[in-house]
């Protein structure tokens, strides 16, 4: 089968875009008229249809419609998908020169593919007024002759698949680099609206770019906001901890200290002799609070070195790569994940992992799948954390409030084994409470309590 040919110019590939919305857009409707058939047949009240979301789960709708029979499940076959076969085809006309501005968008801003269809929602009102009279029915219910702006819950509702990706989508909408942060898009609601429910229109400058048929990336240049290219965070240094204080399985500290022991030996040995081979790579993977920082920090105590943490959550795309021996970055998915960079850095980054030097890069995500495959083979060792156990609870209450410190009256197996705590929340609490007492006195009781609540937690069985 021969390959798609690749897009004339920017219009051209907006058409099959806009193509492929509609297909969305129509098959919601469909949904949507086959959902109020349904309704339609039960309900004898408006108050039925406005709760028919819950007992549409309870009631049997018998007589179905002819359009209204379960799809038959096609065939899986070889063939490539339609996102498959648009990626083929814009990589096809970059290589030719010709610029398209909705992939150019993605690819320097670092969008999800949410994010891009967003725009691309927001865009297609701006091509025909007929999709802001499918988001009006698709968002009221009712047919008007007047075009809609669409919500975050039509975008979510038409792109995402599951709850998961419903709270990872909003989560995107919240952050400080979200496309309404950045001004991509704007709320143009008048009054006080929830955020599922509010409009989003493009501003002008974007719908130009967007909308022109040779798009430059010179005019991309001149309307990215300022927070496009955001400098990461200054590095800061760790306090450094011993072994003792890192709460894990004895298993997993040996792992980490066997390594530590191979980054000394050859930090000693490159200060006499040049270094074969590039830096050891570590990954931390575990939910947040959990000692990610906590087991680089023992390592950097054992090595002997500082531990200048890098949150690379902000980075822009300019790649100042750490000349420490020992780093910790943070956020890492954001250079070794799927989206992360572009061709030109992430080779940059495997050189500078590769050229002879000795010491240790350790990265720190949530999740494993949110480093590639390539750089997960290229660690040298993957130490997977979790929430600790009671007994590790325990044990990193008594190192929080330091023995002789807190009261005998306060039932700390108690607590342990009642709050589901990970190490930084148990650590918080513990400084709440030791900033609520005297400095000069131990913990009392009434602190850890009112710490307790402070943070969100009941404190009944803390008493012995």
């Amino acid at each position: 089968m021969s390959a798609d040919p690749p897009f004339a110019n920017n219009w051209a590939y907006l058409k099959t875009e806009l193509s492929w919305l509609e297909r969305r857009l129509m098959l919601a409707l469909t949904k949507q008229q086959q959902t109020s058939r349904k309704v339609n047949r039960v309900a004898r009240k408006p108050g039925d249809r406005a709760s028919s979301h819950w007992w549409q789960g309870l009631i049997t709708v018998t007589n179905c419609a002819y359009d209204e029979a379960p799809a038959k499940k096609k065939l899986s076959g070889s063939s490539p998908s339609y996102q498959q076969r648009l990626k083929s085809r814009i990589k096809a006309t970059e290589s030719h020169g010709v610029c398209l501005a909705l992939p150019q968008v993605q690819t320097r801003l670092k969008l999800s593919k949410f994010e891009k269809n967003l725009i691309l929602l927001a865009l297609a009102p701006e091509v025909n007024l007929r999709y802001g009279r499918l988001y009006h029915v698709l968002q009221t219910g009712q047919d008007s002759p007047t075009a809609a702006l669409p919500t975050l819950d039509l975008a979510l509702r038409l792109f995402c698949r599951n709850d998961l990706d419903r709270q990872r989508a909003r989560s995107q909408l919240m952050s400080a680099r979200s496309l309404l942060a950045r001004q991509i898009l704007q709320d143009v609601s008048t009054a006080p609206t929830p955020l599922l429910g509010r409009p989003l229109q493009l501003a002008p400058a974007w719908i130009s770019y967007l909308l022109a048929e040779q798009p430059k990336s010179s005019q991309l240049a001149q309307i990215l906001p300022p927070t496009a290219t955001a400098q990461p965070q200054p590095a800061r240094l760790a306090q450094p901890v011993s072994w003792s204080e890192l709460v894990v399985t004895p298993s997993l500290k040996l792992r980490l200290q066997s390594l530590t022991q191979q980054v000394a030996s050859e930090l000693a040995v490159a200060q006499s002799a040049a270094p074969t081979h590039g830096r050891r790579l570590l990954l931390l993977v575990g939910p947040a609070g959990t000692g990610k920082t906590t087991a680089a920090s023992a390592i950097a105590a054992a090595l002997a070195l500082p531990l200048p943490v890098l949150d690379f959550s902000c980075a822009g795309s300019d790649l100042p790569l750490p000349t420490k021996p020992l780093v910790l970055i943070k956020s890492a998915q954001h250079w070794f994940g799927r989206r992360s960079l572009d061709p030109v850095l992430q080779a940059q980054l495997w050189q500078w992992l590769s050229e002879p030097a000795a010491g240790l890069v350790v990265l720190s995500v949530h999740y494993r799948h949110q480093v590639t495959a390539s750089w997960r083979q290229r660690c040298d060792l993957i130490i997977e954390l979790s929430e600790p156990t009671a007994s590790q609870r325990l044990q990193l209450w008594q190192q929080s409030l330091t023995a002789g410190h807190w009261s005998a009256e306060i039932d700390l197996p108690a607590l342990a084994d009642k709050l589901r705590l990970t190490g930084a929340q148990i650590q918080q609490i513990a400084q709440t409470a030791q900033r609520l007492a005297d400095s000069a006195k131990m913990v009392e009781l009434a602190n850890l309590q009112q710490a307790l609540q402070q943070h969100g937690y009941a404190a009944a069985f803390l008493a012995r």
